[in-house]
């Protein structure tokens, strides 16, 4: 209304806070209270150790009364906990209890223990008090937190809750904080209606950093139409869930036509379902291990790209010639698996997107009772189902690392394909030179590659240095080489001067990186070790192209 404030001094009832402070100082110092991030106790801190009276009158029509009574006889002040029928001074009976309500930020600081019954000593109290974690912003450390501490002592003599995670603010694109005067205030009713809820919570969840603002823009108009200047994080994470949806019903619809046997023959396991079964188990540990500590980002990440860049990129692609083979252990064995670590995956996923993942699993659970692989009811709900554990016995370290590789090499080819301009029928030959054991593994899994790479040939294999008209990729110790024809030549040099300058580049920049005492003298051991290994990896790489191109030119 742009009125002018005249202040107006009035008597207000005060908390004297300094000796009800103490025992809150102390727990958050001992660790009996933590922050997440740990650096908010020093806000914490400095509001607490200079912490002031505090005035708990309010004017309002609505609150918890100020229980105190003035007696009109004598003028006493009366407080007390029941609703006194006479004064204690005089006995006179005409009684006015003061007209001022508490602060909010007083009977709040009541909710821990006033929501389950309390003054009584109700079950419910006795389970759930003190409970686990406070997640609240940093702006109410003192009105909320420190009080609901302070509050907890003074009546139930404990901390109210263990653990307080500090959320962030959401702002806009520009940093701002959204407010109705900048215009720039999102309406959550409309960005969930243009992209739905999950992928609203899923998107918040992974840009999400302990106790940090996040940046999001208006994807949607006034209209709820969805916006080509949002923010395409929103789409991208839409496209995730819609990802979700589309591998579940190619796994559903080739899995229903039936098993040979409910029963999985573990001989029957093939390398990629072995490989997948050990990288869920990883998964499994890195999610857990990341919600454990609050880092919900990390978590929601592992997950994503476990689901979409593993098991729907490799896996799904690796174990359709089974799928749609006839009946055998092996196509059962890739039947059942999918199943599983689907199940396993949508529970994973569940606190980030539980609608969708409660829709998937009730369809999974249907499939999976058809096919007899349902032995135990698996409860109403996955909102009650055992979030996954790892399963030790199922990491396989070497099988991962040969999955690595499988990629790698994988990836060179079309890379270099992509870079060449080249159709799978216009190269001529595809051949490999490196360590015996490199070799051994392209012979065994030849058939996996050609269905990545698109080609029908065997391999060649080399003892030599390859032809001078082929366009090279190493990986590692391991040379692969496409061969072309002479007008190809000019875009080879290209790509190999691009990629030799590329090298080059990683390469000093490891090198300067271990020529540093400093870094050296302070790194972990296996940082080192790891460097090492980076830089014996990056010499390898440029010297072998640089002497391909030295050659071309």
């Amino acid at each position: 209304s742009k009125c002018d404030i005249e202040p107006y001094l009035m008597k207000q009832w005060f908390v004297k806070m300094k000796p009800l402070m103490e025992e809150p100082l102390r727990a958050v110092r001992d660790g009996r209270v933590r922050f997440v991030p740990k650096h908010f106790e020093n806000l914490f801190f400095a509001w607490v150790e200079n912490v002031r009276d505090w005035a708990v009158s309010r004017q309002l029509w609505w609150g918890h009364r100020i229980p105190v009574w003035y007696c009109q006889t004598c003028d006493t002040e009366i407080c007390v906990e029941e609703d006194p029928s006479a004064c204690p001074k005089c006995g006179g009976k005409d009684l006015v209890q003061d007209e001022d309500v508490l602060d909010t930020w007083f009977s709040s600081s009541l909710w821990p223990f006033s929501t389950m019954g309390w003054p009584e000593e109700t079950d419910l109290l006795k389970k759930y008090y003190p409970t686990g974690t406070l997640v609240t912003g940093f702006d109410i450390i003192y009105f909320w937190v420190a009080r609901m501490i302070m509050m907890g002592f003074q009546f139930m003599g404990d901390v109210p809750f263990r653990d307080v995670y500090m959320t962030g603010l959401v702002r806009d694109l520009e940093g701002r904080k959204q407010s109705k005067s900048l215009g720039n205030a999102l309406d959550p009713v409309d960005i969930i209606e243009a992209y739905g809820v999950d992928s609203v919570r899923l998107t918040l969840c992974m840009l999400t950093s302990q106790g940090k603002d996040m940046k999001l823009g208006a994807s949607v108009d006034e209209k709820g139409n969805e916006i080509e200047s949002g923010d395409n994080r929103l789409i991208g994470y839409r496209n995730f869930l819609n990802k979700i949806w589309n591998a579940t019903r190619l796994v559903l619809s080739n899995t229903s036509a039936g098993l040979s046997s409910p029963n999985l023959d573990e001989g029957a396991l093939q390398w990629e379902d072995r490989w997948i079964r050990s990288r869920f188990e990883t998964t499994v540990e890195a999610t857990r291990k990341a919600m454990d500590s609050y880092q919900f980002a990390e978590a929601g990440g592992a997950i994503y790209d476990f689901f979409w860049k593993e098991y729907c990129d490799w896996y799904l692609e690796l174990v359709k010639p089974r799928l749609y083979a006839d009946p055998s252990p092996e196509r059962d064995a890739a039947m059942i698996t999918l199943l599983e670590i689907l199940d396993g995956a949508l529970k994973l996923l569940h606190p980030f997107c539980p609608f969708m993942t409660e829709e998937i699993w009730q369809l999974l659970n249907e499939t999976r009772r058809d096919l007899g692989l349902e032995t135990e009811d698996p409860g109403p709900s996955i909102m009650i189902a055992d979030y996954p554990k790892p399963r030790k016995e199922r990491e396989n370290p070497e099988l991962e690392r040969e999955m690595a590789l499988f990629q790698e090499i994988s990836y060179s080819i079309r890379n270099l394909r992509h870079e060449l301009g080249m159709a799978p029928k216009e190269i001529s030959e595809i051949s490999f030179r490196g360590p015996a054991k490199d070799i051994e593994f392209i012979r065994s899994h030849w058939p996996r590659l050609k269905q990545f790479i698109k080609l029908a040939d065997e391999p060649t294999i080399l003892e030599a240095e390859e032809p001078a008209a082929s366009s090279v990729a190493v990986v590692d110790e391991l040379h692969i080489a496409l061969l072309w024809s002479a007008d190809h030549k000019d875009k080879e040099i290209a790509r190999l001067t691009k990629s030799v300058e590329k090298l080059k580049s990683n390469y000093e920049r490891l090198q300067k990186k271990l020529s540093n005492e400093g870094f050296v003298a302070k790194a972990p051991p296996d940082v080192i070790e790891r460097e090492r290994a980076s830089l014996k990896k990056a010499e390898n790489e440029y010297m072998a192209l640089k002497a391909k191109l030295e050659r071309l030119v």
